[in-house]
């Protein structure tokens, strides 16, 4: 599930939506982290279905507001989950609810927010707390500090406080945009200012920074969010990292040499590394920065480096980076099923190969620079299985760009990718199939198994050559932006059956065929056998076509030779579409045919040139319309 579905599930109701925000806020808080796409999903719907546990066979249970919606996933959590509880315990010391209280405050509102004014108002509310906590089944001072944890934390969030309530705006903002970095998938939760990726860091800061020197150290960090600011002179085997509460980062500040890791080094708590300043390439062992969640490098002044050994789900994110100058590979441990990867404002002509051989959903996300021309720039993006001979497991592409970009994905060993799925994508997404020519990479096409692609509120601009496809049906959804698919090669009658399927969206579509006429050329041969079931099989279908603005181009087809009011009258009545294509064709070579069946209209090319309807002609079909509404515009014919 890619990130525009959960923002339409979050989006769906106002009881989702606050579903959302308190599954952030108290999963950050009690969890170290906020679920995957298919933890929140799972979550939401559970608590749809059941209504927090409150609907029976006779009644749906109540309604309920923001408030108590964070209270229910609250005493959930705490309920039943020991981490959690654990957690909470730390957060409401004490051993009088108002004891509790006071812990609850100052646990959540940061220094800057609290007042006298503000706690006491939050105290005040202590029968309230219990007693809501007695109706929840848990009695006592630890329930109504739960009850009032719940209660603070949505005023916190509603009102967008610095501290939680801020960064689940964040988050909240990044899922919408597609920016965010959750995986769809892990084995563990990720931290919420990880999770919101890049472009909304600005209002975050850092509590303390902590630097340290050139002896051996034990940095502690604090219960808020810490920077470890620290140069290679400045590390030593020995010195241990423990970052505590918060979200921590460890800056590694380079000025010359490569950007190495050494050994000895002992990490607990960081969430995220960054590699800054300047250096020369180098490989970064992500297996000496435990606990890792992102890895970043910064800096257009430097040379990237390669990271290696990762561990399933982690973010690589370069920022500026002069990728073309010097590309990298990603690397991922065996056993890691999902690749993250980040670019923001990489060069044009980018190259980033991903190494793993377990990997099965492989995530991309960002800007590239424009090109120097100003138009969209490219990255190259090379998906390698371990032991490049091995199956891959790869079977999910996600492409999610803000920035126009010309995205070139190549095959390098026996890959099975079935999904590229780019709807998070605010930036149109140009994507050939087909490798550059004399680079040595085998074509996407013949090494892939490609099924679904589907394009972003940016639009897509996609080539396909057909004619040597392995899988044997294509759907391309075209989402809310323009799509533009050109199908560069045809069909030809000795490959594999494809049915394709292009389901128009809410922008402008367009379908377009290479130049000229011919079997195995640029024509279309998709025509199995001219039975029912061969015809099927291998059918190019234009679902939700919209006569305003969806444009299809036959014009490279050959010469329209237009049926006859008896003739178009005939193809109708026939019995199935493949007798009714068979009348539809003429004896006229090198034409093409426009004919209304069942309600759709279909578009027959005599690829073959013998003047009859036979394997490896062409045979497209634009369902739900008639081709008296199609004008010269949307079926361009010459």
């Amino acid at each position: 599930m890619p990130l525009t579905s959960l923002s339409a599930l979050i989006n769906a109701t106002t009881q989702n939506l606050s579903q959302f925000k308190a599954f952030s806020a108290i999963y950050q808080l009690l969890q170290e982290g906020v679920p995957n796409i298919a933890g929140y999903t799972a979550l939401i719907n559970s608590n749809n279905d059941t209504n927090f546990g409150s609907k029976t066979s006779t009644s749906p249970g109540p309604v309920f507001n923001s408030e108590n919606i964070f209270i229910n996933v609250a005493n959930a959590l705490f309920q039943g989950n020991a981490t959690a509880k654990t957690a909470f315990d730390g957060i409401a010391n004490g051993t009088t609810l108002a004891e509790k209280l006071v812990s609850v405050y100052q646990s959540l509102v940061v220094p800057s927010q609290r007042t006298t004014e503000g706690q006491q108002a939050f105290a005040a509310q202590a029968d309230f707390y219990a007693a809501r906590a007695v109706e929840l089944g848990i009695p006592g001072d630890t329930g109504g500090a739960v009850v009032a944890f719940g209660s603070l934390l949505d005023i916190l969030v509603r009102e967008n406080n610095e501290g939680i309530g801020n960064s689940v705006s964040d988050l909240l903002m990044a899922v919408n945009d597609g920016t965010a970095l959750l995986p769809e998938t892990s084995t563990t939760t990720i931290d919420i200012e990880i999770a919101d990726g890049a472009r909304y860091d600005a209002d975050d800061g850092f509590t303390n920074t902590i630097t340290s020197d050139s002896t051996v150290q034990a940095l502690v960090g604090t219960p808020e969010n810490d920077k470890f600011v620290v140069t290679p002179a400045s590390l030593n085997a020995g010195d241990s990292f423990s970052g505590g509460k918060g979200t921590d980062i460890v800056d590694l500040q380079f000025s010359g040499g490569s950007a190495l890791v050494p050994t000895g080094l002992t990490f607990q708590d960081i969430e995220q590394f960054v590699f800054s300043g300047t250096y020369s390439g180098g490989t970064i062992d992500a297996s000496k920065l435990t606990g890792a969640q992102a890895i970043s490098q910064t800096g257009s002044s430097n040379s990237p480096a390669n990271v290696s050994n990762l561990e399933s789900g982690t973010i690589v994110s370069f920022t500026d980076s002069k990728l073309k100058d010097t590309p990298v590979s990603v690397g991922y441990k065996a056993g890691a099923t999902e690749a993250n990867l980040q670019v923001t404002n990489v060069q044009d002509l980018s190259e980033i190969t991903v190494l793993g051989g377990d990997l099965t959903t492989l995530n991309v996300s960002g800007s590239v620079a424009k090109n120097s021309s100003g138009g969209a720039g490219s990255f190259d993006l090379f998906m390698i299985s371990q032991d490049l001979v091995s199956p891959s497991k790869l079977t999910t592409l996600n492409v999610n760009f803000e920035s126009d970009v010309n995205i070139i994905p190549h095959a390098v060993g026996a890959l099975s990718v079935t999904t590229i799925d780019s709807s998070g994508s605010s930036g149109q997404i140009n994507m050939a199939a087909i490798a550059l020519a004399g680079d040595g990479v085998t074509p996407l096409q013949d090494v892939l198994s490609v099924s679904s692609i589907k394009g972003g509120s940016g639009g897509s601009s996609i080539a396909l050559a057909l004619e040597n496809y392995k899988a044997s049906t294509l759907t391309l959804d075209a989402g809310s932006g323009n799509t533009s698919l050109r199908i560069v090669d045809g069909i030809d009658a000795s490959a594999t059956a494809l049915q394709v399927v292009i389901k128009g969206g809410g922008g402008s579509n367009t379908l377009v065929f290479g130049d000229g006429p011919g079997p195995g050329a640029d024509g279309l041969g998709n025509v199995k056998s001219i039975d029912e079931a061969g015809i099927r099989s291998g059918i190019i279908s234009f679902e939700n076509f919209d006569v305003t603005k969806d444009v299809i181009n036959v014009s490279t087809l050959g010469t329209l030779d237009a049926l006859t009011t008896s003739e178009m009258a005939a193809v109708s009545a026939a019995a199935n579409l493949s007798a009714a294509t068979a009348l539809a064709v003429t004896n006229s070579a090198n034409s093409f045919t426009v004919f209304d069946f069942g309600g759709n209209t279909y578009v027959v090319s005599d690829t073959n040139t013998d003047g009859a309807f036979s394997s490896g002609d062409g045979l497209i079909e634009i369902v739900g319309v008639s081709s008296a509404d199609l004008s010269a515009v949307a079926l361009v014919t010459a």
